[in-house]
């Protein structure tokens, strides 16, 4: 989005003015609640109507944020916006260099850094990047036209091995200079492209070890025990009551778990859905041809806080 020239994009009109719609509709839904409320019963200091006027203060306060970050920015505040074409780089011995494409979907010129680093997992399965010299790209620094592309060669000259190897290429926007008494506010763009080298004999194993619900949460560990990274499609549960209907369901998305690395999945559950929920169906997902299943028994004790 480019202000520059003045006045607001359409867009942003049109953002704008679904927001304040919304928040009529808030201030007419609490016209027709607080009557229901009294007729029902319910105090005016009551938790339920405590509970209703605390939603929608949340909700007016979020929207009138939204609302003034784009009220309040300057005229030339301003993003950039740059696609990646392909999102995920494979090295083998076949193919030890690989091209990625850049293109420049901003309105103005693009100057970008690239930077590499080691990627793993720790005990948590949370990422840790460290500086490396292992993957070899070209150019690391460059600019971009408006509407121009950019081609960025990559490659190793590393052997393949019996485990995977996995990186990140971080590509970083560099921000122009701007004139000191200029008022701008610009939103720094990076994106991390995944790059990894294929072992000589890959193999996608893998392993659901553990699921139980505690406290009102599902705990799910699942390991990866093969030798390349598999991405957790999606995780999806479905709660049935002792009649068999199903009276919940949710689906969340996973990440990358490593070759040899395992990682906890927390998802809770409203307990008064939780309560009523005799058995817990657990379908797990991912790019590669493995999925994972796990029916639980649930118990009003697996639910309480």
């Amino acid at each position: 989005m480019d202000q520059g020239s003045g006045g607001c994009s359409p867009e942003l009109k049109r953002t704008t003015k679904n927001l304040i719609l919304d928040l009529i509709k808030l201030y007419r839904i609490r016209q027709m609640i607080e009557p229901d409320c009294s007729r029902l019963g319910f105090s005016e200091g009551s938790p339920d109507v405590r509970q209703v006027r605390t939603l929608m203060f949340r909700c007016v306060l979020v929207m009138g944020l939204f609302l003034s970050m784009f009220f309040l920015l300057p005229k030339n505040a301003h993003s950039v916006n740059f696609s990646i074409n392909p999102v995920r780089i494979f090295l083998d011995s076949q193919s030890k260099t690989n091209v990625m494409k850049i293109m420049n979907q901003s309105d103005e010129e693009l100057s970008l850094q690239i930077r590499s680093y080691s990627w793993s997992h720790d005990i948590n399965g949370e990422n840790i990047y460290e500086p490396t010299k292992e993957i070899i790209f070209f150019p690391k620094i460059f600019s971009i036209g408006k509407g121009e592309e950019k081609l960025i060669r990559i490659g190793t000259l590393l052997q393949q091995g019996g485990q995977e190897k996995t990186y990140r290429l971080f590509i970083e926007e560099i921000p122009a200079p701007t004139p000191e008494k200029a008022a701008a506010v610009r939103m720094i763009m990076k994106v991390g492209t995944p790059v990894f080298i294929s072992p000589i004999q890959p193999d996608s194993e893998g392993e659901l070890a553990s699921a139980e619900v505690r406290r009102g949460d599902v705990h799910l560990n699942l390991i990866n025990r093969g030798n390349v990274h598999f991405i957790v499609n999606s995780i999806s549960l479905e709660g049935q009551d002792k009649s068999g209907k199903e009276i919940y369901r949710s689906e969340t998305g996973g990440w990358y778990i490593h070759g040899g690395h395992a990682k906890e999945y927390v998802i809770g559950i409203p307990e008064e859905q939780c309560h009523k929920i005799h058995t817990l169906n657990v379908d797990i997902s991912t790019d590669k041809n493995l999925s994972f299943h796990e029916e639980l028994n649930v118990t009003k004790e697996m639910c309480a806080p």
